[in-house]
Formats: C-alpha cells, structure tokens, sequence
C-alpha cells in the first residue's frame, strides 16, 4: 500500500519549491522515477537554506510520523548520485554538506546519496539498491 506524502503548510519556507516525503522503501533509481512520474525529480540541494528547509520539514515529518505509525524520515534518498557527483535533474552542483571530515567519501559502490537527518541532514553515500524513503519536489 502506498503511504502518502506528507507536505506541511511551508510556503513560507521555500515559496517555489515544494518538497515531498515519500514514505514508501525505494531503491534511488525506483525512487527516481516515481518523483519523475509523480511531481518533478528527487529533490536538490543548492546552499544552506535548502538544508534548513528539508530539516524543518523533517521535524515536522518526525512528529507526524510519530503520531500517525508513518516511517520516519530519519534516512531519506534525495537526487544527488555519482557520475562525477551529479543531480539526477541536471542542475548545477557545487554545494556540498557530506557527513565526513572529507570533502565527499570515497565512494566505490556507494554511488547515490541520503540526508541523514538524525545528523541535520548531513550527505551519506549508500549503495543504490537499498530500499529507503525519499524525497521529491516540485515547483521551480
């Protein structure tokens, strides 16, 4: 059964970009297409502000998934993969927020990356064929 999205009332946050948390186990690429085929893509990240958004949200997602047995959006996939480090809907990346002491982990297998928001949503690169929630967006 699919779970809904949960979108808080946060048009004061980020007035063009609304993002959505998906609360259905997907791997990144299956997540891919469902945001594609449901709103725009997996949701980007451009600067600190985009951060503060999505962990606003996640709070909000955190209490109502706690009231409501929903999955809690602790882990979550978002668009950003390895091809170089690229967004999955092709928009510039330059801004990073990875949870290493490094600029960005080492990578091999782990190719795609989740916001780890029990760490302010700080990047993890995980393997892609694990299944987690994720986040869409949509608007500009």
């Amino acid at each position: 059964q699919d779970q809904p999205s949960f979108v808080p009332q946060t048009s004061g946050f980020f007035p063009q970009r609304n993002y959505h948390f998906i609360y259905q186990a997907k791997n990144w690429t299956e997540a891919q297409s469902y945001c594609r085929e449901n709103f725009i893509d997996l949701a980007t990240v451009a600067d600190v502000k985009d951060v503060a958004t999505l962990n606003k949200l996640a709070n909000l997602n955190q209490m109502f998934a706690s009231s409501n047995a929903y999955v809690s959006p602790s882990i979550s996939w978002f668009g950003l993969y390895r091809n170089n480090w690229m967004w999955s809907d092709d928009s510039t990346f330059s801004f990073t927020y990875w949870n290493t002491p490094n600029a960005e982990p080492s990578g091999g297998k782990q190719s795609c990356v989740a916001a780890n928001f029990r760490s302010s949503g700080l990047w993890e690169d995980w393997m892609c064929d694990i299944k987690k929630i994720f986040i869409c967006y949509s608007g500009k």
